[in-house]
């Protein structure tokens, strides 16, 4: 039996999800703030805790931080339309949350991540009821391990996940705080692979790509919200503190070593060509590939997107602008490869990242197919990236 309980301050939504969830193998409980919720964590043992961020009282952050404590056995879910970043990063820290999702939610995605969540539950408490047997018997030790061993397989798949779940949050939270470039990550992520191929990098070096453009801007954590939301133009002192992001954001990912090469990337996405870009003012060759062919699609989606002062160009200025900013700006080479693929090819890619496709997924499938080269640990991207993001929005 499954055991769901979901706290939302609105009546309405309370009796959305139980519908959602009415089945004979699933008892759903439900909530309409923390006062009423914790009574229930003390007395059930809930696989999945889901709570909505704005509440009356006790917010959902606090209220899944304090299950954590009572209950550290079940999931936690946060359910926000908060834009507010330090918010998500402070559940994440405290309440040890699965996974956030927004709100208003899809019902394909939200019964996606419950599913998830039971199934990661379920592993773990198997996990640990193996090693306690076989800390008692050690004379069926080699059985014990077989069967460890089979269990662990099945937490390799729950260990991508969380890795998709963790790279689409830090995206996501950076899209909640800096809604003008909604989306401009996953796009330049997936464009920057099909550069890399029509460049005919090797599957390793499309990851990297790829993973490189989808977190270029992940220093903007730590800049500050008056200078990084500013309507108007910045300032000579703020444009210096905008120009550390590539540097915060190679810090930020220091500790991995799953990112270790994608980190390369973020650090020099902003040098050009002709050595006139930050922080290193590098050109030519000495800027790795991938940063080379990020400069590029970065391009062409800045002009062909909609911003708050203007209205995106169509593909053939902006090709014709790629064209003219070649060996300057941009790589001869790399552009020579944009321009051989086709516009129809551009907006399809650019249409399936805005239909809900998630780069984020592409780049860890591909990362689990490489597992052994990468040496992929959730866990340890967990332990070390979100530390880190606390201290950043501190």
């Amino acid at each position: 039996m499954t055991r769901l309980l979901f706290v939302d301050d609105d009546p309405a939504i309370l009796r959305i999800f139980q519908r959602m969830f009415t089945r004979p193998d699933t008892q759903v409980d439900v909530a309409q703030d923390a006062v009423r919720a914790l009574p229930l964590i003390e007395k059930n043992d809930y696989d999945v805790v889901i709570s909505d961020f704005s509440m009356p009282g006790m917010s959902g952050a606090e209220l899944l931080a304090r299950a954590c404590e009572l209950r550290p056995d079940s999931m936690r879910i946060l359910v926000t339309a908060h834009t507010d970043f330090g918010a998500a990063v402070a559940a994440i820290n405290r309440g040890e949350v699965f996974r956030i999702a927004r709100k208003p939610w899809d019902d394909d995605d939200l019964r996606f991540s419950l599913k998830l969540a039971v199934e990661t539950r379920r592993a773990n408490l198997e996990r640990r009821e193996m090693a306690r047997q076989l800390a008692e018997k050690n004379g069926a030790l080699a059985t014990a391990n077989a069967r460890l061993r089979q269990l662990n397989q099945r937490l390799d798949a729950a260990v991508q996940q969380r890795t998709v779940n963790l790279l689409d949050a830090l995206i996501n939270a950076l899209d909640f705080r800096d809604t003008e470039t909604l989306n401009h990550s996953k796009r330049v992520s997936a464009y920057a692979r099909r550069l890399g191929e029509e460049l005919r990098l090797s599957s390793h070096e499309l990851v990297v790509v790829a993973q490189g453009a989808l977190l270029h801007d992940i220093g903007k954590i730590g800049v500050p919200d008056a200078v990084l939301l500013k309507p108007g133009k910045l300032d000579e002192q703020e444009w210096e503190l905008m120009r550390r992001h590539p540097a915060l954001g190679s810090d930020l990912l220091a500790p991995i070593e799953f990112l270790r090469e994608a980190r390369e990337i973020v650090f020099q996405h902003h040098e050009r060509f002709d050595g006139g870009g930050y922080p290193s003012r590098i050109a030519g060759d000495a800027i790795c590939i991938g940063a080379r062919i990020f400069a590029v699609v970065d391009t062409y989606d800045a002009i062909t997107s909609d911003r708050p002062y203007r209205k995106g160009a169509p593909y053939a200025p902006a090709r014709a602008e790629i064209l003219r900013v070649t060996g300057s700006q941009l790589d001869p080479v790399v552009t020579e490869a944009f321009a051989r693929i086709s516009e129809a090819e551009w907006h399809k890619i650019r249409e399936e990242v805005e239909h809900g496709s998630s780069t984020a997924t592409m780049v860890c499938e591909r990362s689990r197919e490489l597992g052994e080269e990468f040496e992929l640990k959730g866990n340890e991207l967990a332990a070390s990236i979100l530390p880190m993001l606390g201290q950043a929005v501190g």
